[in-house]
């Protein structure tokens, strides 16, 4: 389980990163990228995250084999642009 201080700063990313490529990934390749950009979370704590941003209607996710794909809804660009906050995703953009 992600502790609850990692987990908002993970979503917050999450969005980030969604949002500035376009709107779709999985969850391997987005854990990959975060990683690199300083983040250190395991390809499962971004699944888990991804399916919390769906459940809070942020995005939408499918399971594609054995891949997570998410597509970042208009409520998550929201947030992503900083129009908009909500409990439990960090008010502050990641560092991407």
């Amino acid at each position: 389980m992600t502790p609850p201080s990692k987990a908002v700063v993970i979503r917050r990313a999450i969005l980030d990163e969604l949002a500035a490529i376009g709107g779709t990934h999985n969850h391997d390749a987005l854990a990959v990228v975060l990683k690199g950009k300083g983040h250190p979370v395991s390809r499962d704590e971004v699944a888990d995250q991804m399916c919390w941003l769906a459940d809070h209607g942020m995005m939408a996710v499918e399971l594609l084999g054995v891949f997570v794909v998410g597509e970042i809804t208009m409520r998550g660009r929201d947030i992503a642009d900083g129009s908009v906050t909500f409990e439990g995703i960090s008010p502050f953009k990641s560092a991407i």
